[in-house]
């Protein structure tokens, strides 16, 4: 029988009952077979009836029959067609999908969520067309024009993706062995058009890109340069793309707080550009001539040094009025004088996608180097661990260079200089900087400089450094203190917008003396910013608005430097500042006490700190730095924190509300002579 399942379960009168009035009974059979008329055949219509046949020593009761099973066979192929016409019409229209593409600069998940369905219609696009082309011509005409067309649309973006993204789907991974990409062996070391793939690793000299579009998949394996001298690839014109369709790297990092310690390292496996090295030349992974296009879309450059001589710049990419899009990859492992990737001229660099530079070493810069009038755009993507012993150790900014970062992190990035003019995160020399959208620079660690971001001109040239949204510049250190955004002198924040994340900010001129106060925000036209998410990482200094300026004043005595609330939904504001005496903050009604820690600027030696809530609490001492008590009345309770250093005094107010208790509800039924009054309202 065909796949069938049932319990034989037949009424039967058994040979050995031979009374005279027949009982019948239900008995389960053990032993059933079933025939077919005709022949069953799986593979040819037809209706075929399945007849029980009982074992020997069974025969049927009177008036009984035997089961039949009816089982139809039709053409199969018309299944296999209505499923894949069934695909076909999941698929939503191609030209209808792409208008929905949302702007990532917008909503970045958005973008994400849209990206990947699109991946994954084209994937399923190139699946559906497989299968279809393995029915005969017959069953090939049961697919509707209309439904063709559709599928070819998906398949064209199918296509594009993996030439210009060069992330290679699920169904292209079979692509290599097609006419349209070739082996890439060790005699070609020029290169004009077309799509190359490597069939295993190799190890040749540099190879030269002369015009056209020429795609290399590393294929998860190794392009070794075999020369004492050289890049491994030179483009030299045209648009040279990058990518793995056997792309699994990935990276874990960590951060010890007490340590200041950061870590990271490579994992995964996939395929990978090394080797390029030697003395007195540029660019050793990818060298990028003026007027040609470098994407690099997945793969690792990796393990490249170009240390020495006169030119050497760009250990993992050098880039000469050029551009260069990195959307994805790894560089990593490199060593050079001057940056792993190297952006001169009017070059512009965009770092996208889930791009990665990490864990590269050099003289003056250990990650990204810009000079000339190059621009670099990060719209996403991690700068992470790498390392110098000079002036920038994630990114370094020259004299008229531009940085625009609107997502992504720097995060880890360490140098050990001992000059102040240095930073693990950002070092900027003249430069414009704009930072807004979701940036996070943190974690990034200076000897002597600065951890997060060093802003610094040039004699006559100043640096112009623009803050605006959701962007995080916190923890980051100059050996164990908070360092995260210096100015040298007559260098100053611009507040473009309001933000949403605390910005702590130093002033460190590199020479020379001052007199506070020093400006070091200023705001643009908004009349409503809001300030503040700026403090002083320096603990003997405090920030003060003053109009449309932030300035640095050295704290006075009777200043405090910090001032927390210990107690269930208590919260401070505004912000803590020294030169703000007035905070107010709310907390339930079952909080009935609030813990209060005052801690003194500078040293304590003659002065005193009392405490006093005019409700409930006389005014007693203080500790600076010790948790104080305080009980707290139902209601508004002023409590005050009074400085006094011999002459002087200076008393910060906190207004703290403790809510009434929430009523209860009670449901009152009256009666009257036993009748119950009921509301005529």
């Amino acid at each position: 029988m065909p796949e069938y399942l049932a319990e034989n379960v037949i009424p039967v009168q058994t040979l050995e009952n031979t009374q005279t009035e027949k009982e019948e009974e239900t008995v389960t059979i053990v032993g059933v077979t079933w025939q077919s008329e005709p022949e069953y055949d799986e593979n040819t219509e037809g209706t075929y009836i399945f007849t029980a046949i009982l074992p020997d020593g069974y025969v049927l009761a009177e008036g009984v029959s035997l089961p039949e099973i009816t089982v139809t066979v039709e053409n199969g192929i018309d299944a296999i067609i209505q499923a894949l016409r069934d695909r076909i019409a999941a698929l939503p229209d191609a030209e209808e999908y792409l208008a929905l593409e949302p702007d990532m600069e917008e909503d970045e998940d958005a973008y994400a969520e849209w990206e990947e369905k699109l991946y994954e219609y084209a994937e399923e696009a190139l699946t559906i067309w497989e299968e279809y082309e393995a029915l005969t011509e017959e069953q090939q005409a049961q697919i509707s024009e209309e439904e063709i067309v559709k599928l070819m649309a998906w398949l064209e973006i199918a296509e594009t993706l993996s030439d210009n993204n060069a992330v290679m789907l699920v169904g292209y991974s079979e692509h290599h062995g097609e006419s349209n990409w070739t082996a890439l062996t060790a005699s070609d070391t020029t290169l004009t058009n077309g799509k190359y793939y490597l069939s295993g690793d190799i190890e040749m000299g540099t190879i030269t890109i002369n015009g056209g579009d020429v795609t290399l998949c590393l294929n998860g394996h190794k392009l070794q340069h075999n020369g004492t001298d050289g890049s491994v690839i030179v483009v030299g014109s045209g648009t040279f793309t990058l990518c793995d369709c056997q792309d699994h790297w990935g990276y874990t990092s960590s951060f010890d707080e007490d340590t200041k310690a950061y870590s990271c390292g490579i994992t995964g496996t996939g395929g990978c550009i090394t080797g390029g090295n030697g003395n007195n030349f540029q660019g050793g992974g990818v060298y990028v001539s003026a007027g040609a296009n470098f994407n690099m879309n997945s793969g690792r450059i990796t393990d490249c040094n170009v240390e020495t001589g006169v030119h050497h710049d760009g250990g993992g990419v050098y880039v000469a009025d050029g551009t260069f899009n990195m959307s994805g990859g790894f560089i990593d492992g490199n060593n050079a004088a001057s940056g792993s990737v190297y952006i001169d001229g009017n070059t512009t660099f965009i770092m996208s996608g889930n791009a990665v530079i990490m864990d590269n070493t050099g003289t003056t810069c250990g990650g990204i180097q810009l000079a000339g009038n190059s621009a670099f755009n990060m719209h996403s993507g991690t700068i992470i661990g790498n390392k110098t012993s000079g002036n920038g150790a994630g990114i370094f900014l020259s004299q008229e260079t531009k940085f625009e970062m609107t997502g992504g992190v720097i995060e880890g990035n360490c140098t050990t200089s001992s000059g102040v003019n240095s930073a693990g995160g950002i070092y900027s020399v003249a430069a414009t900087i704009n930072l807004s959208g979701n940036c996070f620079i943190q974690h990034n660690i200076a000897n002597k400089g600065t951890g997060g971001i060093r802003i610094h001109k040039t004699s006559s040239t100043a640096s112009t450094f623009k803050v605006s949204g959701n962007i995080s510049i916190s923890n980051n250190y100059n050996t164990s203190e908070n360092s995260n955004v210096s100015l040298n002198s007559d260098q100053i924040i611009l507040l473009e917008g309001d933000l949403l994340n605390d910005i702590g900010v130093t002033y460190r001129p590199a020479s020379g003396t001052f007199d506070y106060p020093v400006p070091v925000v200023i705001g643009t036209e908004i009349s409503d910013l809001d300030w503040s998410h700026f403090s002083s990482d320096n603990k003997e200094l405090k920030i003060v608005k003053d109009g449309n300026e932030l300035k640095l004043y050295p704290l006075s005595t009777c200043d405090l430097s910090g001032l927390d609330l210990t107690a269930e939904g208590a919260e401070l504001k505004p912000k803590f500042q020294a030169d703000i005496t007035t905070y107010t903050a709310t907390v339930g009604n079952e909080v009935d006490k609030v813990g209060i820690t005052a801690t003194l600027a500078g040293s304590p030696d003659g002065k005193t700190i009392k405490i006093k809530n005019e409700t409930v609490l006389p005014e007693t001492d203080m500790t600076s730095g010790v948790k104080k008590e305080v009980p707290l009345a139902v209601s508004l309770n002023t409590i005050e924190i009074t400085v006094t250093s011999g002459s002087e005094t200076k008393t910060y107010t906190l207004n703290i509300t403790r809510e009434a208790p929430a009523g209860n509800p009670v449901t009152i039924t009256a009666y009257k002579d036993s009748a119950e009054w009921t509301d005529s309202a």
